[in-house]
């Protein structure tokens, strides 16, 4: 299975998702090229100048998905099922969705998982881990 995916954000400016193409069970996946920033960017600016809090270290990379959260903005598009997501990653694990690709391998069963967290939890299946214990009764699960 051959994936190549770019994406590359121009701070202010635009989105542009390259094209791409993914070879899986004879089927073609296609992004959209280039989308535009819904809102104004100076717009945008001004929303993370707002969530900046004095002495604090976020990033703006942070602050900036933050906002897209709160203003519900995804300019990260999947053509081929007409999502939009607000970050990178959800794009990329919703691609892997379509492409059957399963990058999380479970040594134990041999199951596949697109996403990280749900092979954690799968693997705890397995180990007989329980990592959280309830403050009141001092029962793991």
């Amino acid at each position: 299975m051959e994936k190549e995916v770019k994406i590359k954000y121009e701070f202010n400016e635009k989105f542009v998702v390259n094209q791409e193409q993914v070879t899986s069970q004879n089927s073609e996946v296609v992004v959209k090229e280039e989308v535009d920033v819904i809102e104004d960017p100076l717009q945008i600016e001004k929303e993370i100048e707002m969530y900046k809090e004095p002495n604090n270290d976020k990033n703006e990379v942070y602050i900036l998905n933050q906002y897209r959260e709160h203003a519900k903005v995804k300019p990260y598009i999947f053509n081929h099922s007409n999502v939009a997501f607000i970050g990178k990653p959800n794009l990329e694990q919703h691609f892997r969705r379509h492409t059957w690709e399963n990058p999380y391998q479970c040594s134990h069963c041999d199951k596949g998982f697109t996403n990280k967290g749900d092979f954690v939890k799968h693997r705890r299946v397995h180990t007989g881990e329980k990592p959280y214990q309830c403050q009141h009764c001092n029962k793991s699960f």
